[in-house]
């Protein structure tokens, strides 16, 4: 058995996935169009939940994931010779949870996911010219459920995600400097499962 999968296409029509497996393992697993091919990312106890999943211009593949024993957000990259997986986040009352990725046009990795232990919505972003993780509050609105990530032309973020407290679906941006949210729909229990592009 499998679950929270995530996939994508890459410019080649290579296909990948990244998943828990039935041992509770991160996996991930490759077409290239004539065959699959499936590696262990993480075999850590209990980790690989809220997968997301991107590939970088260079081919590198990343991807953001849970760790449920620790609680903490985990990310991995895949450099060419193997799997680099390091702990983003652990901060105290757990984070890492609805967890989405995406790399912007310098290959700055971005990943929205939710901190149940202050009820809040994060951002975390590796930054290619320090090399560096940085992590910041969206939102302190009771929220980060769902959520799910997209970067724009201009190297914007845009998050959609659930107010926990209200159900609403809500939009976090920070295209005029800052974070900023808007209620996109509150007219009754929703804001689950949410997806986002830009076009």
């Amino acid at each position: 058995k499998s679950y929270d999968s995530s996939i994508i296409v890459d410019d080649r029509g290579g296909i990948h996935i990244s998943y828990v497996s039935n041992s509770h393992s991160l996996k991930y697993s490759y077409y290239d169009g004539v065959a699959w091919t499936t590696s262990v990312v993480d075999n850590s106890e209990r980790v690989g939940g809220y997968s997301s999943l991107a590939v970088g211009d260079d081919g590198s593949i990343h991807i953001s994931y849970h760790d449920q024993k620790n609680n903490d957000l985990k990310y991995a990259i895949h450099d060419g010779s193997g799997w680099i997986t390091q702990t983003i986040d652990d901060a105290i009352g757990g984070v890492g949870t609805y967890t989405s990725l995406a790399i912007d046009s310098l290959g700055n990795v971005h990943i929205s996911y939710r901190a149940s232990g202050i009820h809040c919505l994060k951002h975390a972003m590796y930054d290619q010219s320090t090399e560096s993780w940085s992590v910041s509050i969206v939102t302190m609105d009771n929220s980060g459920e769902y959520s799910s990530l997209a970067i724009d032309s201009n190297d914007k973020i845009h998050i959609s995600y659930q107010d926990n407290a209200l159900f609403d679906l809500k939009y976090a941006t920070d295209k005029s400097g800052s974070w900023g949210t808007t209620t996109i729909d509150s007219s009754g229990y929703g804001g689950f499962q949410s997806a986002r592009a830009v076009d």
